[in-house]
């Protein structure tokens, strides 16, 4: 039986992957290689690979990848369209999104759209077959809750999903998110692709979130062409995770305004 690896890191590793990929291969013909892994990740993450912490966020990694390849039609919705492509959540008419079991609300900027549930099997399949290739595992994200994803352009992005837990089968939560962190480098590892990252924490109307930062270089290490953040949180028995893309401080203003200026009705 196949197991199911964190799908928040399979699309945080597609998204910087795909960008990666463009621009070392325009520069540097050079193969890509795969480093070894150490016995002690490998017992870890084939542990993490057994519960559900993970799926989340190596989902949200994959669809995020994918985000970037798909085409922007910068064609307005109306209010019914914009609910129909959301599976869980509710929308308001002035764009504020609001989920009851976790208690979370925020606000989708002006000139942001979300992005629809064709896209999103679209990122699902892409993601899910650069990670497979890199872990050798089939990917099953069928239990994961996808929420708002929105995006500006091809890179620009927000995703989020939630995930219910089970102590006795997920383990401890801070262990599971310190082993996610360490296969989301070996993802990106296993592809050479150039990356600095940033681990703390930040707490966001009375939710602690673990924050992990990460700018994805160019193959030189001179330039940053990609910034990514993902904040994790355990509320009121579900994983949230939220992640964001982007290349601009305009559109960094916009998506951290989203995440941090976040509320929470429950607080644990």
């Amino acid at each position: 039986m196949p197991v199911s690896p964190d799908e928040r890191c399979c699309q945080l590793f597609a998204t910087g992957l795909i960008f990666f990929t463009d621009v070392h291969e325009k520069n540097n013909r050079q193969p890509i290689k795969i480093f070894n892994l150490t016995a002690q990740f490998i017992n870890d993450f084939d542990k993490l690979l057994k519960t559900n912490l993970m799926k989340g966020s190596l989902y949200i990694l994959l669809a995020m990848f994918s985000i970037i390849s798909c085409k922007t039609e910068k064609k307005e919705k109306t209010l019914y369209e914009k609910r129909k492509e959301l599976k869980y959540g509710e929308l308001s008419a002035d764009n504020v999104y609001h989920v009851d079991e976790i208690g979370w609300t925020t606000t989708i900027p002006d000139g942001w759209e979300i992005v629809t549930q064709q896209e999103m099997g679209k990122l699902k399949k892409k993601g899910a077959d650069a990670i497979e290739e890199a872990f050798e595992t089939e990917i099953n994200y069928s239990d994961v809750q996808d929420l708002l994803s929105v995006k500006k352009d091809k890179i620009n992005s927000f995703m989020s999903n939630m995930q219910k837990m089970n102590d006795t089968r997920d383990g401890n939560f801070d262990e599971r998110v310190k082993t996610m962190y360490d296969a989301i480098r070996y993802s990106y590892q296993s592809k050479n692709v150039q990356m600095e990252e940033a681990v703390g924490a930040i707490r966001i109307d009375g939710i602690m979130f673990d924050r992990l930062e990460i700018k994805i270089l160019s193959p030189d290490k001179n330039k940053t062409i990609l910034n990514q953040e993902i904040f994790i949180a355990l509320i009121n028995g579900y994983d949230l995770t939220m992640i964001i893309n982007y290349n601009n401080e305009k559109d960094k203003d916009d998506l951290l305004e989203m995440v941090i200026g976040s509320k929470f009705s429950l607080k644990e």
